[in-house]
């Protein structure tokens, strides 16, 4: 195994890791704004309840 293939071995691997890194970032990031998401869909459910709620005793 010559010296440029080697070197070429060590670049590949770092692009690897590099790219692997930038995924894992991007998951977790992903991760979070479906958190909020679910957060404020649950708190919309909340308010349609309540919104029902206040439009059945308006009925009556």
């Amino acid at each position: 195994m010559t010296t440029a293939q080697k070197w070429i071995g060590v670049l590949l691997s770092l692009v690897l890791v590099g790219v692997s890194a930038f995924n894992t970032v991007l998951l977790l990031d992903q991760k979070d704004q479906l958190e909020t998401a679910q957060g404020q869909i649950s708190s919309m459910q909340s308010q349609l309840s309540q919104a029902g709620a206040d439009i059945n005793s308006l009925k009556s």
